[in-house]
């Protein structure tokens, strides 16, 4: 309803596809780093970085506390017993990003989400709280798990390595079909 409204503005097809130059290039980035050695850590090189840092950057976070970003999500996600403190950092950090960009909206989607309106109006602070917790967790760890997962099944299956470099106009529906295999967003539901 209401609230996606305010979020289909900034994943436009035109939105996206505007960021396509910068992902290809971080992504090129990465892949350089570590293309000499023949191998990497999948997720500390690519997989990790790669969303997470794209991410922040459309959430208009600041890059150098990307560290602080993941470890929070990565204990609310896995670690039980530190989910508390670390919803309680992301909030207190992301509610920082939204007082600033009330007084100084930049060109990134917590300005984008702030100058929506919610029935006629505004957000409220606690509506861009709600906002942001789930699309920190997406950001900042859906996106690496699927990737993640994707790419493991890649390696994990050289028939379908050369089948997507012998046709590469297969590319787009075999990260359409891993998308689906793997996706890591499974709500729970109450019937």
């Amino acid at each position: 309803g209401v609230y996606r409204q305010v979020l289909a503005r900034a994943h436009a097809p035109k939105t996206i596809n505007d960021l396509e130059g910068d992902i290809r290039s971080l992504a090129v980035s990465l892949i350089d780093k570590v293309a000499d050695k023949g191998q990497c850590e999948l997720v500390e090189d690519i997989s990790e970085p790669l969303p997470v840092m794209i991410f922040m950057k459309m959430m208009g976070m600041p890059l150098d506390r990307l560290r602080d970003f993941r470890t929070w999500v990565t204990d609310m996600m896995s670690h039980p017993e530190r989910r508390l403190e670390a919803a309680a950092n992301i909030d207190k950090a992301m509610v920082a990003l939204i007082e600033q960009r009330q007084k100084d909206p930049q060109e990134d989607l917590i300005s984008l989400i702030l100058g929506g309106e919610i029935e006629g109006r505004p957000p409220s602070k606690d509506e861009m709280r709600s906002f942001c917790m789930p699309l920190v967790i997406a950001g900042l760890d859906t996106v690496v798990n699927a990737m993640t997962l994707g790419l493991r099944h890649l390696a994990l299956h050289p028939d379908l390595q050369t089948k997507l470099r012998s046709n590469p106009t297969l590319i787009p529906e075999a990260v359409e079909e891993m998308l689906r295999r793997y996706s890591v967003a499974n709500p729970g539901r109450i019937v």
